[in-house]
């Protein structure tokens, strides 16, 4: 097996370690941190809250996590994330930073760019358990900007 870009050639039968598949293109360690960095997205899942919260959070548990039972998207100016569970799509409203990384990074997986991975986690509050907040973090791989684009430097 050899790498897509730098025809570097990996040993043994398998994927090398740190090597990656993406579609029909093999990377290898380096070439993949060159054009690719890894970013993980936290947000708090605002509605449904409630009943429906718990009931949400019970068949989010056993939820798969890859691209084709989720989307990403922006509903009236406000981040939105729908998954399929079971039979149904349920629309959550999250919150996202207006501004900086986060919001650019968000807004490339909602317009299809990007894809990524969606885990859910629970996160305990000072109120009673119904009230336990349940987070939303997208996982993606961005790519990076070319170094004749980048327009900082920390040696200049």
């Amino acid at each position: 097996m050899s790498c897509s870009f730098c025809e570097r050639r990996g040993r043994g039968k398998g994927l090398p370690r740190g090597w990656k598949i993406y579609r029909d293109t093999v990377f290898c360690k380096e070439c993949l941190r060159e054009r690719y960095r890894i970013r993980s997205i936290t947000m708090a899942v605002i509605e449904p809250t409630g009943a429906a919260s718990q009931e949400l959070w019970t068949k989010l548990e056993k939820a798969p996590r890859d691209d084709r039972v989720w989307r990403a998207s922006f509903a009236e100016g406000q981040p939105v994330v729908r998954v399929l569970l079971g039979d149904r799509w349920w629309q959550m409203r999250v919150k996202c930073s207006r501004y900086g990384g986060q919001r650019a990074a968000y807004e490339k997986v909602a317009s299809g760019a990007v894809r990524g991975e969606i885990f859910f986690l629970r996160v305990p509050t000072s109120r009673p358990l119904a009230h336990q907040r349940i987070m939303c973090r997208i996982v993606a791989w961005l790519p990076r900007a070319a170094a004749a684009e980048r327009t900082s430097c920390l040696r200049c």
